[in-house]
C-alpha cells in the first residue's frame, strides 16, 4: 500500500523550467545554448551546487566568467524565476493524494536560491508534507532518496517515487521503492490510475 509519493520537482510539478532558463540567457546575452547548457545542466560546479558546497554567488559568478557576460546572480536568478511555470495537473493530483491519507514529498536535487524564488512565486512548499533537499545533506539523488524514510517514518515499498530521470528511478528501484519514469507529465493521471492510487 502507497502511503507517501515522491514527486520531482523540475519535470514533474515545474515545467520548462529549465529550458526556458537556457533560451533566454542564451537569447538575451548572445550566448551559445550549448555553452549555458553546459555550466547549468552539466558542470560540476552546478552539482557542488545543488550540494551546498558551492555558495549562490560562487555559482552564479563562475557561470558569469564562462558565459562572459554581463550579469549579476540576482539578474539571473530573477531570468530563472520567471522562465517557471507549475504543472496544474501536478497540483491536483497532490491535493487529490493527500486527501486520501498519503504524503506528498519533495525529494530534490535543488540548490537553495532556486528553491527560495520558485517559492517566492508559487508558494509551492506548502503543498507538501516533507521537504528534503539536496544541499540541505550535501547529497544528491539516488542517494539522497535513502533520507526519504528517515524523515517519514515510512519503509521503502510504501513510498511510490515519480521522477523524470532514468538514472533516479533505477536507483529507487534499487532502494526499494516503488517507481514511475514521468517522461510526459501530463500522463501523470494515467500513471496513478495504472497502480490505482486515483
Amino acid at each position: 500500500m502507497i502511503k507517501g509519493i515522491i514527486f520531482d520537482l523540475d519535470g514533474v510539478y515545474f515545467k520548462n523550467g529549465k529550458k526556458n532558463f537556457v533560451e533566454n540567457v542564451s537569447s538575451k546575452f548572445g550566448v551559445n545554448k550549448s555553452v549555458v547548457e553546459q555550466v547549468f545542466l552539466k558542470s560540476k560546479e552546478m552539482d557542488q551546487y545543488k550540494e551546498g558546497k558551492l555558495s549562490g554567488d560562487e555559482f552564479w559568478n563562475y557561470a558569469i566568467q564562462e558565459w562572459k557576460i554581463n550579469s549579476t546572480p540576482k539578474e539571473l536568478l530573477e531570468i530563472l524565476q520567471q522562465g517557471y511555470e507549475t504543472n496544474a495537473l501536478a497540483i491536483d493530483l497532490i491535493h487529490q493524494v493527500k486527501s486520501k491519507g498519503i504524503k506528498a514529498i519533495i525529494c530534490s536535487n535543488n540548490f537553495k536560491e532556486r528553491i527560495q524564488v520558485l517559492n517566492e512565486r508559487f508558494q509551492f512548499l506548502k503543498d507538501f508534507d516533507e521537504v528534503i533537499l539536496s544541499y540541505e545533506y550535501q547529497v544528491l539523488k539516488p542517494s539522497l532518496l535513502k533520507k526519504v524514510p528517515e524523515k517519514t517514518g515510512l519503509e521503502p515499498q510504501e513510498i511510490l517515487v515519480i521522477d523524470d530521470s532514468d538514472k533516479n528511478i533505477n536507483g529507487a528501484k534499487s532502494l526499494g521503492f516503488q517507481t514511475i519514469l514521468c517522461k510526459e507529465a501530463d500522463r501523470l493521471t494515467e500513471y496513478l490510475e495504472e497502480l490505482k492510487i486515483m
